[in-house]
């Protein structure tokens, strides 16, 4: 019966680069639990140059209820996979070598890279994108009613200036007309005083 290696790996952080041997014919399984609508990110590479016959290793990835939603044959090359996550609950990525050599060979051992980054998950990403949108449309509505408000400012300031400068003109027109009647009053004053005068000294004359 072919025996199964589980490990279970925790992702403290977004990114877990892992280095490890591989056994022929049997299967590694690496363990971690994803959200729903996650993005999952893996990198892989058969480090030693030592290939089984018809060659490579399979990876493969199964979601919580063991169903297989990805497979491909890996090898000396670096290679990348993905995948997106449909439920919440326990994902594998497992790697198996094929077995080359007969039952009582010896058993292949070489070294594989491995590498998973767990992406931000859909909805959050749309939720933060929502956010962002918002905030920069309630940004745009702010800076759209300081204009709003400062074109009012100038219309107002404009009103009030058209309004003093009418009331600086009649204010000049009355001071103008006041004065100019002064003027004639003045001139009025003298003629008449003149002639006071005149027909003052007229009748002395004649006396």
């Amino acid at each position: 019966m072919q025996k199964y290696f589980y490990i279970l790996v925790i992702f403290a952080t977004c990114s877990n680069a892992l280095t490890f041997y591989l056994t022929e014919g049997k299967q590694r399984c690496f363990l971690d639990e994803y959200t729903a609508n996650t993005v999952v990110i893996g990198a892989h590479q058969l480090l030693d140059k030592v290939q089984p016959n018809g060659g490579g290793v399979e990876l493969s990835v199964l979601d919580p209820d063991n169903q297989v939603i990805l497979t491909k044959m890996t090898n000396s090359e670096e290679g990348k996979f993905t995948f997106t996550t449909k439920k919440q609950g326990r994902f594998q990525v497992c790697l198996k070598m094929s077995n080359t050599k007969g039952w009582f060979g010896d058993k292949k051992q070489p070294l594989y890279f491995l590498r998973i980054k767990q992406g931000e998950n859909q909805e959050f990403q749309s939720a933060a994108k929502e956010s962002q949108i918002t905030g920069l449309k309630q940004k745009i509505k702010s800076l759209q009613k300081q204009e709003d408000d400062f074109i009012k400012l100038q219309l107002m300031n404009r009103e009030n200036e058209d309004k003093l400068s009418i009331e600086n003109i009649k204010i000049n027109d009355n001071v103008f007309n006041a004065t100019l009647i002064q003027i004639v009053v003045i001139i009025g004053a003298g003629v008449f005083q003149i002639y006071s005068l005149r027909k003052f000294f007229a009748q002395k004359i004649y006396y």
